[in-house]
């Protein structure tokens, strides 16, 4: 009888495994270095393997592994020579020598592909030995298998390497390879010779248990991932990748004096809110423009704010504002900072968190809210205005503006065709906020281009929006706010850049709220213009793609009084009309997104929860499975139940029936030419007679017409025993 310890199959089904696990660090080298013919090291493998496999003679392995080596390194390198001639060794000796001085000096360019080719031959070799001992000598792979997962994950994060399916390949191999190695060591060490046939439960047990794994792996609903890659957060913190020329700062960042260059995709989570609203992120205001950036205005004033207080805003009039109810967002911030993150273009606005239980300081030159400590999550409490645009259409400039506005600052000298441009912008406008509008909507021209590569930075003493104006006419949010603060300064309009972030990628709704996930990528930059009358700052955005959300009563939701009003007006000039119906089209798009935002039916829910229903439908098949594969450790104790209470008159026929489909499943089938008494002799064996007793009563009862009632209580006790042996 052949054993486990014995067969070759089983051994090579271990040595297989082990070269499946010692494959996943070959396949990285496609994407990762420039090595090629990388089934030349696959064979090489295959072949120290099968000779394991078949006990060849060491020194056989030997020396057909180093031909092998040699034929190849003739192939690849000198194949201008034949491999029988020697003057090709000759040089290949010279170039082994030169590499190895090259290494002793720590030369390493000059090491030649030839003997680089034969180190990585030994690495190899050596690597197939050592699965070759924890193979056959130590019956344990764990920690190979361990240093494999460890490599992948380690390529898969910090270079170009998918390794998603290699995990999975990894895990399949790696359970089925150390459940093999379980199995021989405990035989081995109980000294238990076990029929190889007896494996294949074995076989059956890991991959159930494999295929159970893997699918609740792969389709079982998931968190996102609580980790951030390292990769961008390391960027953005290492002094070694600051920003240089050619290349703009990571994310959100302080120092903007120098605009310009490309940027730098990251998408590092900065932080997640759930709010109310859609909207923008505020973090801080600079209104000095040098002509390549911006920088803060000088001044020391602060205000401290309470936990819970009233920020206080910019509207010293006191004038009536539409304002929506009370909105929240939770802030949970994943890189803290000590400036606190604000819902843009709000009033009343408050924060609440646990661990704020100090007092928060707002500058008041550029609006930044700050802590002395970072903070990790917190609560902001705020309304969102309205704004009549016909009222702001109507404000009359009651309020003058001081010449030295530093809203109004501009560099000296300012290129003249920069204010040119937005005279011809706004000519024939006779109102602030629809000059606003006008450069606003300037930049969505065709000619303009959002693009965050190869954008230069200005040259000399040419001016940063000069240059995007007239030349480039690409660029990213810091081009299109700085150009329309600057052209609005030029016509006497007070405007500021303002820096934050968009509103993020929407995720879903957490507790009636809306969700959304700012990134680094989510950085950016717009306009607030001053209108004084209103003592409020509104924002605008110039940014191609881009959508402030600004809510803007259009006169949608006039009353009867309202309407008739504007019936006694004179008519609107096609331009105006034309305005007018591109913001209703505007608005009203804009609500719609936010319907579909808060749409809950029944194809939604199938959408978000098909994996879980999948789940659970796998999970009954392999509870299925598990129940057929280990039937014969349940299913005689159901017979057996079930024929003890059964007093029918058949019921000793269909009880010795269901025992020999025990017995052909635990023991061994009867064979058609066997008759039942020769069955029971094989199953009795030398033991007992038991069966061969069991058989008697039943061939009396069917043939001698024995009362079947009796019969079967008289025979019920050795059916039992029977029976019992059957459970395996």
């Amino acid at each position: 009888m052949q054993t486990l310890q014995s067969s070759r199959l089983f051994k090579g089904t271990l040595y297989f495994l082990g070269y499946l696990l010692l494959l996943e660090w070959l396949h990285p080298l496609n994407e990762l270095t420039s090595v090629a013919n990388n089934f030349v090291f696959i064979l090489f493998i295959v072949a120290i393997f099968f000779m394991e496999l078949f006990s060849l003679n060491k020194i056989i392995q030997v020396i057909v592994l180093v031909c092998f080596i040699f034929c190849f390194i003739n192939f690849l390198y000198y194949p201008a020579f034949p491999l029988v001639n020697v003057e090709w060794l000759s040089l290949f000796t010279e170039d082994s020598f030169k590499s190895l001085i090259s290494i002793y000096e720590q030369d390493w360019a000059n090491v030649t592909s030839s003997f680089r080719t034969i180190l990585f031959f030994m690495l190899l070799w050596t690597m197939t030995y050592l699965l070759h001992y924890w193979l056959k000598v130590r019956q344990s792979m764990f920690l190979f298998f361990f240093l494999t997962i460890l490599y992948i994950s380690v390529l898969d994060t910090f270079t170009p390497y998918d390794g998603d399916w290699a995990i999975v390949r990894l895990f399949i191999v790696g359970i089925w390879l150390i459940g093999l190695l379980v199995l021989s060591r405990k035989l081995q060490h109980e000294k238990i010779r076990l029929p190889f046939k007896q494996v294949q439960k074995w076989h059956i047990v890991l991959g159930v248990i494999v295929v159970f794994s893997v699918t609740i792996g792969l389709f079982a609903p998931k968190l996102s991932a609580q980790w951030d890659d390292p990769i961008p957060f390391i960027v953005s913190y290492s002094e070694k990748f600051k920003e240089g020329e050619g290349v703009s700062r990571v994310g959100y960042g302080a120092d903007d004096t120098k605009l310009g260059g490309d940027f730098k995709e990251d998408d590092t989570v900065v932080f997640t809110a759930a709010t109310n609203a859609k909207h923008y992120w505020f973090v801080e205001t600079k209104d000095v423009y040098t002509g390549k950036g911006w920088i803060y205005h000088e001044g020391n004033a602060k205000w401290s704010v309470e936990p819970g207080d009233i920020i206080p805003t910019t509207n010293p009039y006191n004038l009536d504002i539409q304002l929506t109810k009370a909105y929240t967002a939770k802030v949970d911030v994943k890189i803290p900072e000590k400036h606190v993150l604000l819902p843009n273009g709000t009033f009343n606005t408050s924060i609440h968190a646990p661990d704020i239980n100090h007092t928060l300081e707002l500058d008041v030159e550029n609006r930044k809210l700050t802590s002395s400590v970072e903070l990790g999550q917190y609560t902001a409490v705020y309304q969102v205005p309205t704004y009549d645009v016909e009222y702001l259409r109507a404000l009359d400039y009651q309020f003058p503006i001081p010449e030295d506005s530093r809203f109004l600052q501009l560099p000296i000298p300012l290129p003249s065709r920069i204010s040119q441009l937005a005279h011809e912008i706004t000519d024939g406008i006779d109102n602030k906020y629809d000059k606003v509008k006008a450069i606003e909507q300037y930049f969505k021209r065709s000619d303009f281009t959002y693009q965050k590569e190869d954008i230069p930075y200005p040259e000399g003493d040419k001016d940063f929006v000069d240059q995007f104006l007239f030349d480039t006419k690409r660029g990213y949010c810091d081009h299109f706010s700085s150009s329309m603060v600057v052209l609005l300064r030029t016509l006497g309009i007070e405007a500021r850049w303002v820096k934050g972030y968009t509103s993020g990628e929407y995720t879903g709704i957490t507790n009636g709220m809306s969700s959304y996930q700012v990134t680094n990528n989510n950085a950016h930059s717009w306009v607030e213009v001053w209108f004084e009358e209103l003592g409020a700052w509104l924002p605008f955005e110039p940014t191609k793609g881009f959508d402030i959300g600004t809510r803007l009563d259009n006169g949608a939701t006039a009353t009867a009084i309202d309407d008739q009003m504007q019936q006694n007006e004179e008519p609107k000039t096609p331009d105006q009309q034309e305005r007018n119906d591109e913001r209703l089209r505007n608005e009203t798009e804009a609500k719609e997104e936010n319907e579909k935002i808060i749409e809950f039916d029944l194809i939604t829910f199938v959408k978000e929860n098909w994996a879980t229903y999948l789940v659970i439908l796998v999970v009954i098949v392999v509870i299925t499975l598990l129940l057929y594969v280990f039937r014969g450790k349940w299913l005689p104790y159901i017979w057996l139940a079930y024929y003890k209470r059964s007093s029918r008159e058949d019921t000793f026929i269909k009880a010795y029936q269901r025992l020999l489909k025990e017995l052909g499943r635990a023991r061994r089938e009867k064979a058609t030419n066997e008759t039942l008494r020769e069955y029971a002799t094989i199953i009795d064996g030398s033991s007992n007679k038991e069966m061969a007793e069991l058989t008697l009563l039943y061939e009396r009862m069917l043939y001698g017409n024995g009362d079947p009632i009796e019969t079967w209580t008289k025979a019920y006790p050795i059916w039992e025993s029977v029976m019992k042996k059957t459970i395996t």
